[in-house]
């Protein structure tokens, strides 16, 4: 339990970013306490606290949520690459989903930050299979490691540019996501003792994390936020990708 404290801190910043944004909760958790656990434990120990924090902000914005989009564009395709992924998860041990992990956050940071630099981003449609792959991929990370955030942004922004539905739309996505998820998990023995007692240890950092998020969502500016949550990403997966692969 000494280990309680790092991931208490991990995870109340994680919240904080996800109730203000819509998503990161768990790729930050997963960046910033990769390091004591394994990424599966981590992942069976954050999919309740998501669920909650999905299903507050879900509940409490549910006027916002962009409900045609959801319906008929994001979850046929993220929930096809979702399924995909789940059928991939048992096949790969620990130390592969860290090492990979490690890599997708670090391209994932990077390729936000070039996005968020960039002089002017174009909100034209894209090409119908560049989108339809994005979402794909989006489930597939959602799948694996319970953080298709920045895939479904970066396909979504477009579609909702007011940042109060998309961290709506964003949360409803998940907790339909993260409910399959927990009962998958559970199927597969997955939520153990050991886990569930550090989820329920951790509904402290995730209540102050969730209400301090909520008060910084209409207060701070957005674009600077993003990049350094970005920017921490990168760092995290070079020194993720480097403890394990080195």
């Amino acid at each position: 339990m000494l280990m309680l404290i790092p991931l208490s801190l991990a995870v109340y910043f994680a919240c904080l970013v996800e109730a203000s944004l819509g998503f990161g909760s768990t790729i930050l958790t997963l960046a910033l306490a990769s390091y004591w656990f394994e990424v599966q434990d981590l992942i069976a120990i954050l999919i309740p606290i998501n669920l909650f924090l999905s299903a507050y902000l879900t509940f409490k914005y549910y006027k916002q949520i962009e409900y045609k989009i959801l319906l008929i564009w994001v979850l046929p395709w993220a929930g096809l690459g979702f399924v995909l992924s789940l059928r991939f998860l048992s096949e790969l041990g620990a130390q592969s989903l860290k090492g990979l992990f490690g890599v997708l956050i670090f391209c994932l940071g990077l390729w936000q930050l070039f996005r968020l630099f960039q002089s002017k981003i174009s909100i034209k449609p894209r090409p119908f299979l560049i989108r339809a792959l994005t979402l794909i991929g989006a489930g597939i990370t959602q799948g694996l490691f319970a953080s298709g955030g920045p895939l479904m942004v970066t396909e979504l922004a477009a579609s909702i540019p007011n940042k109060g539905r998309l961290r709506s739309s964003l949360s409803c996505t998940w907790l339909v996501m993260n409910l399959v998820l927990f009962v998958h998990f559970t199927a597969l023995q997955k939520l153990t003792p050991m886990t569930t007692t550090y989820s329920a240890w951790l509904i402290p950092a995730t209540l102050l994390g969730m209400l301090t998020g909520t008060y910084l969502h209409s207060r701070i500016p957005e674009r600077q936020f993003r990049m350094a949550v970005y920017a921490l990403l990168a760092v995290s997966g070079v020194f993720l990708g480097y403890s394990e692969f080195l």
